[in-house]
């Protein structure tokens, strides 16, 4: 039993430190904005401790996600020493990564509901190909965010480095245990993955349930928000053949038929939607008419 037991943490006891510490990470993560920045709103949408309990069920799926690609692999590393040794660094540079993710993402969600009402999605990749627009507005708007995670997260990654440095072990797991407990793995963490025996794995439309769209996202966290968002990007990426194919004439056409505005309003070929519109009251002294145009204004306005 003693040998068992040996083997059994060899292989599992960092994969167990990384999966406590991350589900305590988003546990607390969840209830500091659920039970505190947020409590107000999350309270009144009528779907407090579903919400919460759905948190767990995306949290386990995370982790099923992270872990099934070690599970995948660690067998083979288990012929030798040498070969051992070397998984034991992959794992751990491995975990500390995700980790720090983790991390990060929950630091700056704050920041980003500010702005955008919803916990990170896809927007926070795509945002990304701008980055002298994304650390000016941080630099300016979200400084103390930015140095949290600056500091919090290294010093959080290196705290864990040493934890799995402390816990590693020396001698490989017997290979034939290993691939005996392939299976187990490889099948727990698809079962994490799905979280349910249904015809469709668990996605966040089944978190759907308040008209508060920021609400709803509490039950995710961070790092699987941005990674759905752009699992779903990805997935459907070729689908822009339905807005179909029209030359630049026809769009024009289309669209000045929409306006419904007589043809030789238009006063300029270079700037196809550029009219004069008569005004239908006549006035003895014209009113003058200033329209400001603001684009993607943040959810905080």
């Amino acid at each position: 039993m003693n040998k068992i037991y040996r083997e059994l943490k060899s292989c599992l006891l960092k994969s167990l430190i990384f999966a406590l510490a991350s589900l305590l990470l988003w546990s607390v993560g969840r209830l500091i904005f659920m039970c505190g920045l947020y409590f107000e709103r999350s309270y009144n949408s009528g779907f407090f401790g579903f919400l919460i309990w759905q948190g767990v069920r995306f949290d386990l799926v995370t982790l099923g996600v992270i872990l099934i690609v070690p599970f995948l692999f660690f067998p083979f590393f288990c012929v030798s020493s040498f070969t051992w040794r070397v998984w034991q660094k992959i794992t751990s540079a491995y975990y500390v990564l995700f980790f720090c993710a983790a991390l990060f993402m929950e630091l700056v969600t704050p920041a980003f509901i500010a702005q955008f009402d919803i916990r990170p999605n896809f927007l926070f990749v795509e945002y990304l190909n701008y980055p002298k627009e994304v650390f000016s507005m941080l630099g300016k708007g979200y400084f103390w965010y930015l140095i949290l995670a600056v500091t919090v997260v290294p010093a959080a990654g290196y705290a864990l480095s040493q934890c799995f440095r402390a816990t590693s072990q020396s001698r490989p797991t017997r290979w034939r245990t290993a691939f005996l407990l392939w299976p187990v793995l490889l099948i727990s963490s698809v079962m994490m993955i799905r979280s349910t025996l249904g015809h469709r794995p668990i996605n966040p439309s089944n978190i759907a349930v308040s008209g508060d769209l920021m609400v709803n996202s509490m039950a995710l966290n961070s790092l699987y928000s941005v990674f759905y968002a752009v699992y779903y990007s990805i997935k459907n990426e070729n689908s822009q053949f339905a807005y179909g194919q029209l030359s630049n004439d026809q769009v024009i056409k289309s669209v000045r038929q929409q306006m419904y505005i007589p043809e030789t309003n238009f006063i300029n070929s270079a700037i196809p939607t550029l009219h004069y519109q008569s005004a239908l009251t006549r006035r003895e002294r014209p009113l003058n008419l200033v329209i400001l145009l603001e684009e993607s204004l943040g959810a905080e306005f």
